[in-house]
Parts: C-alpha cells; structure tokens; sequence
C-alpha cells in the first residue's frame, strides 16, 4: 500500500529555524513528509482558505500546522 506524504504547514519566519525543523523530519523514524513553508501567519490562513480550484494548483491538504 501506498501512503501519501504527511503534508505539514509550518509558519516559521526564520530560515535557519525552518532548516532546522526540515532536517529533524527528515530524521523522524516515520513520514513521509512534504513540508510547504510560509513566514506569516497571515500567508498561512491564505493558503488554508484558498479556493477549491486553487487547492488542486498547490495541493494544500495540510495535515499539520505547526506555528
């Protein structure tokens, strides 16, 4: 069986910060994951309330949000 990935939003504005939470996943014993990240929060409520035409462009079934 075939999982899809875990789709994680985080809102991070800081680019080591957003590395650092990238590579810890990368060492979960569990995953996948596709890690999407915005620097605002704003960015985020966006993207979660965006239309259903341009969820299929930017495919943001996010499972996860991490603030």
């Amino acid at each position: 069986m075939i999982h899809r990935p875990i789709q994680i939003l985080l809102v991070e504005d800081s680019r080591a910060d957003a590395d650092l939470v990238r590579r810890l996943l990368e060492k979960a014993p569990f995953g996948p994951f596709r890690l999407t990240t915005v620097d605002r929060i704003a960015k985020a409520l966006e993207l979660l309330s965006a239309s259903p035409d341009a969820h299929e462009a930017h495919d943001p079934d996010i499972d996860v949000v991490l603030l």
